[in-house]
């Protein structure tokens, strides 16, 4: 929730070769807070709208000091560092996506591994049996 509020009260002005970051501050605290939700979204695939059926949560505790205008000398240097772990935070979410994208692929060579580590501890067992001398053998 907070990352989504905090997207609503940046935004970015472009001037020629200059890009400006700018964020909205709140001047007074609401006595009703209202969340404006998406529930549609475009399909692709189907080419149609699609209803998301997603559920809000959020916590009965809502601390909005980050956005009150009051705090806004404050917050520089902690949105910085917030910023910077999102940054990383993608990049380690796209990392993994890399991985677990191909799952299908990782599977099948686990499967094909595990049959043969199978099939060499069979062969090892298999020579064990023959090659050990028999009770009549140990007899004589």
């Amino acid at each position: 929730m907070y990352e989504a509020w905090d997207k609503s009260f940046r935004f970015d002005i472009e001037s020629g070769t200059n890009v400006y970051n700018k964020r909205r501050w709140i001047s007074k605290t609401p006595d009703i807070l209202t969340f404006n939700i998406l529930r549609l979204v475009y399909d692709h695939e189907t080419q149609m709208p699609k209803k998301l059926h997603n559920e809000f949560t959020f916590d009965n505790e809502i601390y909005i000091d980050r956005f009150v205008a009051k705090n806004a000398s404050r917050f520089p240097d902690f949105m910085n560092s917030l910023d910077k772990l999102k940054s990383k935070k993608q990049v380690l979410e796209k990392s993994l996506k890399k991985y677990t994208h191909d799952d299908q692929e990782y599977t099948k060579f686990l499967t094909i591994t595990r049959q043969f580590v199978e099939k060499q501890i069979y062969v090892d067992e298999e020579s064990k049996e023959t090659s050990a001398p028999d009770e009549h053998d140990m007899l004589l």
